[in-house]
């Protein structure tokens, strides 16, 4: 019983569950979020303020994940690290501020949704997703200074749409199946 009140007070949100919805919000500086779910039907819906970090493990039949960063001013940065494998794969993250997403989708069904904004020089918005499966789709978009984006989607029906608009634009994109890619860069 002593631990209970030290893990609480180390991870702010700390998520373990079979099959199930976790739902959680952190406000501060330190706005950590880590979520491990197995199971056939699992959600998670997470928002953070402050510099924030986020570690989602969804396993099963169904997964989705709505989660929401948001970094004012110069107080650090949102981080995201996802890996969701199953059937049913469904995420939509949105990062607000000098923002990192690292993302592994495996199954059937792959999709992500991601935007980014407010990078800036010398502290970049950066997106790393590799996704293994049969359905693919992703749609990218990156707004400031400085964003970079590396995709890997592998075989079957793949689809990238991705939107960058500021300075400092790199796209590194692989795509081995069905291909397709909207991409559309916009210096400002």
């Amino acid at each position: 019983m002593t631990r209970l009140p030290i893990l609480l007070l180390v991870l702010p949100l700390l998520v373990v569950a079979n099959g199930a919805r976790a739902q959680g919000g952190n406000v501060g500086v330190n706005s950590d979020a880590f979520v491990d779910q197995v199971g056939a039907a699992n959600s998670v819906a997470v928002t953070q303020s402050g510099a924030a970090v986020a570690r989602i493990a969804q396993q099963g039949t169904t997964q989705t994940l709505q989660l929401t960063q948001h970094v004012a001013g110069s107080g650090g940065s949102a981080r995201i690290d996802l890996d969701m494998r199953g059937l049913i794969n469904d995420a939509v993250v949105t990062q607000h501020g000098v923002a990192v997403a690292t993302v592994a989708i495996a199954g059937t069904g792959n999709s992500l949704w991601l935007a980014q904004s407010g990078g800036v020089a010398g502290a970049a918005n950066a997106v790393a997703l590799a996704q293994n499966g049969i359905g693919n789709s992703a749609t990218l978009a990156q707004y400031g200074s400085g964003n970079a984006i590396a995709l890997t989607q592998t075989r079957n029906d793949n689809m990238a749409a991705i939107s960058q608009t500021g300075t400092n634009l790199a796209i590194r994109m692989t795509q081995d199946g069905g291909g397709r890619a909207i991409v559309s860069q916009v210096n400002r």
